[in-house]
């Protein structure tokens, strides 16, 4: 699947801190308690306030008159600037750029009341290269929103919407099956049913239904996908945590057509993928205040195609996390590879050799509290494709740093 550039993945991880604030656990693609900043009363904590208000008709004349806000909202801004030394991901068509983002991200929650709450967050980030390259701008939004109802302590069900929008260069060769990344435009919708019961002490199930709309503009296909996922978990210790996901997802394209074993379109018939998914997620706090945490997640991946399984392949993934967190600042260093083999594809025909890549990405994160409603943030990445066909190999070395503020 697409790999989000520069900093729009930390905006996920922001969301994945604003649901578990609320009593979510978050879905399958978001790092789950980020330990973010974000402290939201929890459904107990508001039950508690209503049985209070209802033995005391007085205290709940004067929280009226306190007027406690059922919403709350907060908006950031970012300002920065950076250096990307391969704008386009090319194997030789190197062109580098230093560039301003600007960023704009708003939450806003709801109070959990008789068991309802809501969630939600918009974020837009834009990059303008300010040397004459052949990309001038790349462009990332979301937004997201989230209802969920609690059933006591004993579990949730929550709907999930979510729409993305992505104007970027982009490495598409698993999912559009084209060997070199491009400048890409794509509308996203992402709705999802979640359901969520906690088992005893410290275990936990999920199950999830949902799909997505993914709308490209020409010459890239869009396609719709949907299914169910399952997830049981482990939670022990200092807010540590051990998971186990399955999911199965079928993605059905507008116009691509199956192929052959040597690629050749064979008409008539579009082309579809059957996608096993199984994902192992760790997160472990090493100290009391939970200042360092390490996290690992694990991925075997096969999907197969409607035809003669040209497109077909296995994944396998690693994705080593390390964190440290202090009052006022906090940094992080993640690693993230990939490793893709085609069973039946070959680097050309009547070659025996089968085609296979790999995917690495190194990235240093970290934030700097500077007052109240102002921090410093910096990035710096590195993301490399490594293949058997040479021409699909790139390099590139992005690094940022700017100033947010919070409203």
């Amino acid at each position: 699947m697409m790999r989000l550039a520069i900093s729009f993945l930390s905006q996920g991880r922001r969301l994945a801190a604003l649901l578990l604030g609320v009593g979510c656990l978050g879905q399958p693609g978001l790092w789950a308690a980020e330990g973010l900043p974000g402290p939201f009363v929890t459904n107990q904590a508001a039950a508690t306030l209503e049985e209070l208000a209802k033995l005391d008709p007085r205290l709940a004349r004067e929280l009226e008159q306190l007027k406690i806000r059922r919403w709350d909202l907060s908006v950031n801004v970012a300002l920065g600037a950076g250096y990307k030394d391969n704008v386009l991901l090319s194997h030789e068509r190197r062109e580098a750029s230093p560039f301003v983002r600007v960023g704009a991200e708003a939450t806003l929650v709801r109070l959990p009341q008789k068991g309802w709450s809501f969630a939600g967050l918009a974020s837009w980030e834009d990059l303008r290269f300010t040397r004459h390259v052949a990309v001038g701008q790349e462009q990332a939004g979301m937004a997201v929103g989230e209802l969920k109802k609690a059933w006591g302590e004993a579990g949730h069900v929550a709907l999930r919407g979510q729409y993305m929008y992505l104007d970027q260069v982009l490495d598409l060769s698993d999912e559009q099956g084209i060997g070199q990344p491009l400048p890409v435009r794509l509308h996203a919708l992402q709705p999802r049913l979640i359901a969520h019961r906690e088992l005893g002490r410290n275990f936990f199930a999920e199950v999830e239904a949902g799909g997505g709309r993914y709308e490209y503009e020409a010459p890239v296909d869009d396609y719709w996908e949907g299914g169910p996922l399952g997830r049981v978990g482990y939670r022990y210790g200092r807010r540590s945590e051990l998971s186990l996901a399955y999911d199965y997802n079928n993605r059905g394209y507008d116009s691509r057509q199956v192929t052959d074993a040597a690629g050749v379109a064979q008409g008539g018939r579009r082309l579809e993928f059957a996608q096993h998914r199984t994902v192992l997620n760790w997160r472990h706090h090493l100290d009391e205040e939970r200042r360092w945490r390490v996290g690992m997640r694990v991925r075997v991946e096969r999907s197969v195609d409607n035809g003669a399984d040209y497109y077909g392949y296995w994944k396998y993934g690693l994705q080593p996390q390390v964190r440290y967190q202090q009052a006022r600042w906090n940094a992080q260093a993640a690693l993230r590879w990939m490793y893709y083999h085609y069973p039946v594809q070959t680097l050309a025909p009547g070659s025996g050799e089968r085609y296979e890549r790999s995917e690495l990405e190194v990235s240093l994160r970290g934030e700097l509290k500077l007052t109240r409603e102002t921090r410093l943030e910096w990035e710096y990445q590195w993301e490399g494709n490594y293949s058997n066909l040479k021409y699909t190999e790139y390099q590139a070395h992005t690094v940022w740093a700017g100033v947010a503020w919070e409203f």
